[in-house]
């Protein structure tokens, strides 16, 4: 998966990326079980200590991976994990995350690949002190033909640094056979299914659940993998660990309902009610009732559990994710204490008069806000200082605070804010800038433009140029308008950018000319020192490999025909290693400037269509290629 804010610009229909090549049997539950901590629950965690991937971002085929990763936000996704059949791309045959999944997982796709040999591991580390009769329990899904001698996915557990346990164990039936059914209705029959802990798992995430011996103050959860191919993808989510934290809490006191999320563009998700209430109550009894507007019935019960946080001032919120609420005109809310008395009845979009369950004949109260097919993802209806406002910036199980002032900008250099290291010394900050644009692209798929500084300040080491993602595009820029900017400096994914734009104005115009840069670089620092401004590479290059030009569009360019180190030298020599190291000095990532996978039609690196009047092939040589520069 590619997003926008992720992508370079060049020219009308090129694009230029830097790439570099980094050198027990499941259980049912406990009875009554508490939540301790968790991980990957709707993209939030509790009692998370820490989660330590030496392997994140390792991988320099998009095709592999070994990390978190979440719809819209990873900058690309290996495919084998992404099940895109629903929405995205329709003919797809692989993939455990469909297109409905937003939140945050984990996924594994071929660890064994240029980059890496052996196994790898990543863990987390849970707070669980208070915690006796433990279990664990994880959302995994699997797809492929694994094999038992390359591919295996084992998990492994120690309490306060003691010996590590089993936890998950996974094995490979190779007489077996699994269909797979797609989220859109594709089924694909494979040999060689994947089980853990004797469960056979297939593209659907279901949960598997295993007792943890012991108790401490610190567990660690292990997850190493090792897996040979990129067809096979591992992927996990929801990593709960629950158990018996002693005596039960106060009943909760001074609850309300405080956030609220039903509709939004696309698919609803991510639908949850929040409650507020005192710190140290048990909500354990408490119900929210679901009342249909049209006709007043009940259609659902939303049962509360767990105890409020003290988050501040005495005070906590817990949110309750519930697919199906209602898109309103009007639907409402009943909140239902222990002893069946309605706390409040809300309603949106309208107010009306409930028929039967425990909020009999109580006329709603309609909270004056709504949200619509059109509400963005992540944003939700609050309650700030007793009025309901929205839909804002959603902060489910998190007190509702007003937003704080705007932050005073400064005006500063292009060079400056780039500054001459990897990260901007600004980041975080709002400034303002004023420069040439040298690459729009607010009417593509990255919603932004490249601008530079009319006269740089003649040192190497910092950039003239930046990105700038401006999402509504409200102004519309040209190539050669100077622009002065105000928003914000960020570091995404590696690229110093300037987003949340409060202003953009144009001043004038202005000429400008392409830095001429030459292959190879001198050191893997050099090339920051062109992010995001404008260059040209006159020099031939060569074609070299286009196994993502059909899925993404991407190209790799290099100085002449570069060998494999481990045909030339001994694997582990000083020699391949140099060799290895010269070869990632000397390419360079040609991109089509769009975002969406599998593009219609494919562009060749001459700006015109790519068919058979108009191909290339392996060894092919560019000249001259022209654009603003990614480094990353």
């Amino acid at each position: 998966m590619k997003r926008a804010r992720s992508k370079l610009s060049i020219l009308p229909v090129l694009a230029m990326v830097m790439a570099l090549l980094p050198l027990g049997p499941v259980s049912s539950a406990l009875a009554a079980p508490t939540t301790v901590a968790y991980d990957m629950v709707g993209s939030s965690s509790s009692n998370l200590i820490s989660h330590t991937n030496a392997y994140a971002g390792a991988f320099s085929s998009t095709g592999d991976g070994f990390e978190k990763f979440q719809r819209g936000v990873s900058s690309s996704i290996p495919f084998a994990v992404l099940d895109d059949s629903l929405a995205t791309f329709p003919a797809d045959t692989q993939g455990v995350i469909d297109d409905n999944n937003l939140d945050e997982f984990f996924g594994v796709v071929d660890t064994e690949n240029a980059d890496n040999s052996g196994p790898i591991s990543a863990t987390w580390s849970f707070d669980i002190t208070g915690g006796a009769a433990l279990s664990l329990s994880i959302d995994m899904g699997a797809m492929g033909d694994f094999e038992a001698a390359s591919d295996s996915y084992d998990w492994t557990y120690s309490i306060d640094g003691g010996p590590a346990q089993p936890a998950f164990t996974s094995s490979v039936d190779e007489a077996g056979t699994q269909d797979y059914t797609l989220a859109g209705g594709l089924v694909v029959g494979l040999d060689d299914p994947l089980s853990v802990n004797g469960v056979m798992l297939n593209n659907v995430l279901q949960t598997v659940t295993t007792p943890i011996a012991g108790a401490g103050s610190t567990l660690d959860l292990t997850l190493t993998a090792e897996t040979d191919g990129g067809s096979e993808g591992y992927a996990v989510q929801n990593i709960v660990i629950e158990g018996d934290t002693g005596a039960p809490p106060p009943g909760a006191t001074g609850v309300f309902i405080s956030e609220l999320h039903y509709d939004n563009a696309g698919s609803d998700a991510g639908e949850f009610v929040e409650v507020t209430g005192d710190a140290g109550g048990d909500l354990t009894g408490w119900t929210i009732e679901k009342y249909n507007g049209n006709g007043g019935a009940s259609y659902g019960t939303i049962a509360l559990s767990g105890t409020i946080d003290d988050e501040d001032g005495s005070q906590g919120a817990v949110a309750f994710f519930e697919a199906g609420i209602q898109n309103g005109s009007p639907d409402g809310l009943a909140l239902v204490d222990p002893g069946g008395v309605v706390i409040e009845f809300l309603s949106y979009e309208g107010s009306f008069t409930a028929v039967g369950g425990p909020a009999d004949g109580m006329t709603s109260t309609d909270i004056g806000v709504s949200e619509s097919s059109s509400t963005a993802i992540g944003e939700s209806l609050q309650v700030l200082s007793g009025v309901w406002t929205g839909p804002a910036a959603e902060s489910p199980d998190l007190l509702n605070t007003p937003p704080p002032p705007p932050p005073i900008a400064s005006e500063e250099k292009i060079y400056d804010v780039q500054g001459p290291g990897p990260d901007s010394p600004f980041e975080g900050q709002q400034v303002i800038v004023e420069g040439v644009v040298t690459a729009d692209h607010q009417d593509g798929e990255f919603n932004g433009f490249f601008m530079q500084e009319v006269v740089g300040d003649g040192v190497d080491e910092t950039s003239d140029g930046i990105f700038v993602y401006e999402g509504g595009n409200a102004v519309d820029v040209s190539v050669g308008d100077v622009v002065k900017v105000e928003g914000t400096v960020v570091e995404f994914f590696g690229e110093t950018q300037i987003t949340d734009v409060v202003d953009v104005m144009v001043t004038g115009t202005s000429a400008f000319a392409a830095t001429v840069v030459t292959l190879p670089w001198l050191d893997f620092d050099q090339p920051e020192w062109y992010e995001g401004m404008y260059v040209t590479i006159p020099q031939p290059l060569t074609i070299s490999e286009y196994f993502n030009f059909d899925r993404f569009g991407e190209i790799v360019l290099t100085t002449g025909r570069h060998a494999n180190p481990t045909s030339v030298f001994d694997p582990g020599s000083v020699e391949a290693a140099d060799l290895t190291e010269a070869n990632q000095l000397g390419r360079i990532t040609l991109d089509d400037n769009r975002t969406s996978q599998n593009p219609d039609p494919a562009i060749h690196p001459n700006g015109g269509v790519f068919d058979l009047g108009n191909l290339f092939r392996g060894g092919d040589i560019v000249e001259n290629v022209t654009g603003a520069m990614n480094y990353s």
